[in-house]
């Protein structure tokens, strides 16, 4: 039912045409430069057939594995591609029942795609993605964020913003491409789980897909009813709202009661960078929202751990969360937990590591420990110190590894507490990579972009991409599959050449 062909640039590679024959069916080939491949339904149904997944995934590996593959030119691959549409809704009723705005005071926006599936059980599954873009840490940076021409877009829902931000393939549209929405551009920021294509995203590809566009500064997390007054420039009285949280709960209830999830049986909540902090803070918060559906949460790059070379860092993101009054907009369990020990949940409960330790939803951890963002956001190491980026990567792993998969580590001993601050957590999983790169990982192969600047990186562990190894995971969870594997680290030398694509050198 699912056909396509492969184009080699240049012939004679006897290697990658191995690799190829070992797909289930066979391939066709056509000619010395061209093969085509069928894939049997066994390959999104049977995981649990450790034989059969191993021989029907041989293609796709090869896809994300071998640099020298493409499919077409540019321009056949083009008109191969099914557009990934998904409409705009400005939620203007929401600014009045629930205080719900972006930073200069616009309605809060949110994309959606509903499903077109013939698949009963996948129109009852949906991927909401909170969209990412970094902090405004203090007042005047959330200022410069809402009003700046070229920056307003993360602090506004005004179409003038989205058409002046540099990611903007095309002008705004009440229904547009996911590729070509700043700051998402499909697969290099939004990730591979809004990507419509079977092959690379076997998890979510016919679901319902939700964007939610990012326009608070502070992860989605305000509260803060007092509408603050700044001046800019040579206005005055110019207004600054922080209602994050408000926005996310306004989200929540339009998809809920407007969009149908109220039936939904699964539900991924990610999200990139400043969206996947986001999603540590507020998975909790979507399952207890949404009782009868299977939450799981998926946060990408959002993993800023804390570094004692940079301790501005954690001090920014608590000036920032009292100044929205985030207070409600943080992780509850470790807000309740914070107080109850009379400790301050600003300082608690803002770094994902600590947020971790509390939350008791199902949590599939996507990340680089070598993220040169993350590097110079949380530390004052130089990505060129190798000896320091090493120290740095044995921590950020130790730290995954203990928190996230709650494993005893030895460079980080168990806390007699850690264990008693979560009775009840979910299950736990992580695809951790060493490809220096800020999110896109997610092996989709895109290519997009002037000078291909919004492509995104083929990063394969062991031959399994991301949306390979979420779905094993996935299976494991629903089969009670104990012996599944749940941990994919990329253990390469750092600096890692080829480990963005396809590579482990």
């Amino acid at each position: 039912r699912r056909s396509i062909t492969l184009r080699l640039r240049s012939t004679g590679h006897p290697s990658i045409k191995s690799v190829l024959r070992t797909a289930v069916p066979p391939p066709q080939e056509v000619d010395d430069s061209r093969i085509i491949l069928r894939a049997p339904r066994s390959i999104y149904m049977s995981l649990d057939r450790t034989a059969i997944m191993a021989s029907c995934v041989a293609f796709v590996v090869a896809l994300a594995f071998v640099p020298r593959l493409v499919v077409g030119t540019a321009q056949e691959m083009e008109q191969m591609l099914v557009p990934n549409l998904a409409e705009a809704h400005l939620l203007t009723d929401y600014v009045d029942s629930h205080g719900a705005r972006c930073l200069d005071g616009s309605p809060p926006m949110v994309w959606v795609q509903r499903s077109q599936s013939t698949v009963e059980a996948s129109r009852l599954k949906w991927y909401i993605h909170l969209q990412g873009g970094g902090w405004c840490l203090n007042e005047d940076d959330c200022v410069k964020r809402a009003y700046t021409v070229n920056n307003c877009y993360l602090g506004s829902s005004n179409v003038s913003c989205f058409n002046a931000h540099p990611m903007a393939l095309k002008p705004f549209n009440k229904t547009m491409d996911f590729r070509d929405i700043p700051a998402v551009n499909n697969a290099r920021w939004a990730g591979g789980l809004v990507v419509n294509n079977a092959l690379t995203n076997p998890v979510s590809h016919d679901w319902n897909k939700v964007e939610v566009h990012y326009c608070d500064g502070g992860s989605y997390s305000g509260v803060n009813d007092t509408v603050g007054v700044v001046s800019l420039g040579n206005r005055t009285n110019v207004p600054i709202y922080y209602r994050g949280l408000r926005i996310l709960e306004a989200v929540l209830d339009f998809l809920t009661t407007k969009q149908g999830m109220s039936t939904a049986t699964t539900v991924l909540l990610g999200g990139d960078s400043a969206g996947g902090l986001g999603t540590f803070w507020h998975l909790d918060m979507f399952r207890a929202a949404l009782p009868n559906a299977h939450v799981i949460g998926v946060p990408d790059s959002g993993y800023f751990i804390g570094s004692a070379t940079k301790p501005s860092w954690p001090q920014n993101l608590q000036y920032m969360a009292r100044m929205m009054n985030a207070s409600r907009g943080l992780d509850q369990s470790c807000v309740a937990h914070s107080r109850q020990h009379n400790q301050d949940p600003y300082v608690e409960c803002t770094l994902p590591e600590n947020v971790t330790q509390h939350i008791t939803t199902d949590l599939f951890v996507m990340n680089s420990r070598t993220d040169p963002t993350n590097v110079h956001i949380t530390t004052s190491i130089d990505v060129g110190n190798v000896s320091a980026m090493l120290a740095y990567t044995r921590g950020f792993v130790a730290s995954v590894e203990h928190v996230v998969l709650r494993r005893q580590h030895r460079d980080r001993p168990v806390h007699p507490e850690s264990s008693a601050a979560t009775p009840s957590a979910g299950a736990r999983g992580a695809f951790i990579t060493a490809c220096a790169e800020h999110c896109g990982q997610w092996a989709q192969g895109q290519v997009l972009g002037v000078n291909g600047n919004l492509d995104d990186f083929n990063v394969t562990i062991n031959r399994v991409t991301a949306p390979m190894a979420l779905q094993v995971w996935m299976h494991s969870l629903s089969s009670n599959t104990q012996a599944a594997p749940s941990y994919w680290l990329q253990e390469a030398p750092y600096p890692c050449v080829h480990c963005c694509n396809g590579g482990s050198e």
